[in-house]
């Protein structure tokens, strides 16, 4: 749900778990199967700019997309403005702007361990990660952002990324930097 009421629609049944430290909240969280289930974001406004915070816990360290923008065509396809991890357990942020851009973090994720991940880009700007509030990898400047999109998907494949497989929380996604 959405303050701003830009609402996502949960897709293949994921359940939900209670929430343990370290995160504080409504007592649950999402916990994604990594081969079917995400939740459907509709957001037809293309942001010039984009910051994407999380509570992830994977299940499994394998490449898997966490959070991605697409459009009908589906992530598969078409993406960008991505929060994902690598086959190694890297945090990773990627972007389109013409080109491929990626900024991979330096933590290696644990399976069953909390992290706060969060991107933030913009055009004429910067590309950044950050994992547990500590800035990783190399910023890249950012021309102008994939002007497509019209959906966020949380824990869906997209491109050669899995599904997402684990626990997603509190993730808030804003059209700044």
């Amino acid at each position: 749900a959405s303050g701003s009421g830009v609402n996502g629609t949960a897709v293949g049944g994921p359940t939900y778990a209670a929430l343990f430290p370290p995160i504080v909240g409504s007592g649950q969280t999402m916990d994604l199967n990594g081969t079917s289930q995400y939740v459907n974001v509709p957001d037809t406004v293309h942001p010039t700019a984009y910051t994407i915070t999380a509570w992830v816990r994977p299940d499994t360290i394998r490449a898997q997309s966490i959070v991605v923008r697409t459009d009908a065509s589906g992530p598969t396809a078409a993406w960008s403005h991505q929060m994902r991890m690598t086959s190694t357990g890297r945090f990773e942020h990627y972007t389109f702007d013409g080109a491929s851009k990626s900024v991979v973090g330096t933590t290696v994720a644990v399976a069953g361990q909390w992290y706060h991940v969060a991107i933030v880009a913009r055009n004429g700007g910067d590309m950044r990660l950050y994992v547990n509030v500590v800035q990783e990898g190399v910023p890249l400047g950012v021309g102008a952002l994939w002007t497509g999109g019209s959906r966020w998907m949380i824990g869906s494949n997209a491109n050669a990324m899995n599904y997402f497989d684990g626990r997603v929380d509190e993730v808030a996604m804003w059209h700044g930097a």
